[in-house]
């Protein structure tokens, strides 16, 4: 099974987005400055697109231009821009594209993301299944007639990503050293994953790897870019904000299901990685939404 599925169970932590862009229409709104993109994409409906760094961003990329079909996949935290001459087909055609992907409120990408690079370079034309041609087509048109995010766009923006990261994990399956490729530690990725409500132990987590507890927390690290126990804390805290954000459940249920003994101890870990407690985080949310 690859771990490519325990990306997704990160990301639906986050909050989907998804923007209709096409020739003429005026740039789009910065976003928040406390959410980051953690993985997001461009696909080109239409005409031809050109793709460019954000002005003074410290990612950078060579120029791309897009045209129907292909696709763009960004790294954590890399923004770009649409120059004006990329919207201008020269055949005098509109120029349509999609962006997609998933907001967090952390400031460090996803430890399973850190194998992007800035812009991954996609090219389908011609040769896009017609299922994900389907689900492109349906999203324009929920997008293309609403200012709000219809509810139908999340499941229609995972199940796009989730294709777009498939076809970029397809590209990287011979590197033996990328944590998607690696069975034993996506074992151990996919119980923390289903019970992070768990008290896990780095030798627990050893025994369902199937190894030794000192090879296991050396793999671990080595593939995932932390420590057992430090990414299931990230994990617990991503799922934590999400909870917050789209539930009213009390805080003291929340800290139980991710993990916590107490609201005292998921507030502490809470403030040090968002700068806020549980429940400033929750009324940020709603005065934001």
């Amino acid at each position: 099974m690859e771990t490519i599925t325990d990306v997704y169970a990160a990301l639906r932590a986050g909050e989907p987005f998804a923007e209709y862009t096409r020739s003429g229409d005026a740039p789009l709104p910065p976003r928040s400055s406390r959410r980051i993109a953690s993985v997001s994409f461009r696909v080109v409906l239409s005409g031809t697109c050109r793709i460019t760094p954000d002005p003074g961003s410290e990612h950078s990329f060579p120029e791309l231009v897009l045209g129907p079909g292909d696709m763009a996949l960004f790294g954590p935290n890399v923004g770009h821009t649409l120059t004006a001459a990329g919207l201008a087909d020269q055949t005098g055609n509109t120029a349509e594209s999609l962006y997609c992907g998933y907001l967090q409120d952390r400031r460090q990408p996803h430890p399973l993301l850190r194998d992007l690079a800035n812009i991954t370079y996609i090219p389908v034309r011609g040769a896009c299944p017609i299922e994900f041609e389907s689900l492109l087509r349906f999203l324009r048109l929920e997008l293309a007639d609403s200012e709000q995010l219809p509810d139908l766009t999340p499941a229609l923006v995972e199940a796009s990503l989730t294709y777009v990261l498939r076809t970029w994990h397809r590209h990287h399956a011979h590197d033996a050293s990328s944590p998607h490729t690696d069975d034993v530690v996506a074992r151990a990725l996919r119980s923390m994953h289903a019970h992070i409500e768990y008290p896990w132990t780095v030798a627990e987590l050893a025994a369902v790897a199937g190894l030794s507890r000192a090879a296991f927390a050396h793999r671990f690290t080595t593939a995932i870019g932390q420590p057992p126990l430090a990414y299931l804390t990230s994990v617990r805290l991503a799922e934590a904000a999400k909870l917050l954000r789209e539930t009213d459940r009390p805080i003291t249920q929340i800290a139980r299901v991710t993990g916590y003994s107490s609201t005292i101890t998921l507030t502490r870990a809470f403030r040090r990685e968002q700068g806020v407690t549980p429940g400033a985080y929750r009324h940020e949310q709603t005065l934001s939404g």
